[in-house]
């Protein structure tokens, strides 16, 4: 028998190894996953026993200190980071959302506009960008404030003139 580095076994069937999943990686998912049910579900049984116990005043995915947090909870708040990358804030009213800094351009890593506009307007929310008569993109005030690569997938994200609440997605 040959023996080979654990780096090689988890490579892929398709690359002449055994597939063998990397244990960290794996378990760091199902840690997000379990941080995204606290987020997407807010009214389980889960969702409001942490949300009392450890995030009364925030978000599940605020920074909140707890100083006898549960071993099961340390663990859910080390996916953040993995959650973080993902997440995309979906456009409604658009009032919640910040052009600069928010996570809103779909993207294969959603992230926030670039633009000239980001040192005149540093506060500027996505709601300022939508007209709010036709509830269309204000197009003028886009190409003057955010790149053209942008302004294309601004564009093709809807508006509705009901304005629901923005949301996580």
């Amino acid at each position: 028998m040959h023996w080979l580095a654990w780096k090689k076994l988890c490579k892929h069937k398709s690359d002449g190894r055994l597939g063998f999943r990397v244990i960290e990686d794996f378990n760091t998912a199902l840690f997000a996953k379990q941080l995204w049910r606290l987020i997407d579900k807010p009214e389980s049984l889960f969702a409001r026993v942490f949300k009392g116990r450890y995030y009364r005043n925030a978000t599940a995915l605020d920074p909140v200190r707890s100083y006898s947090a549960s071993y099961g909870w340390q663990s859910i708040v080390s996916a953040r980071p993995l959650v973080h990358k993902g997440l995309i804030k979906k456009v409604g009213s658009g009032t919640s959302i910040s052009v600069w800094d928010d996570p809103w351009i779909p993207a294969s890593c959603p992230r926030p506009a670039k633009g000239p506009g980001s040192f005149y307007y540093p506060h500027l929310r996505v709601s300022e960008l939508i007209t709010s008569s036709t509830a269309t993109w204000n197009l003028p005030l886009l190409n003057q404030l955010v790149e053209s690569t942008d302004v294309a997938r601004i564009i093709g994200i809807p508006t509705s003139t009901a304005a629901p609440p923005d949301s996580l997605g």
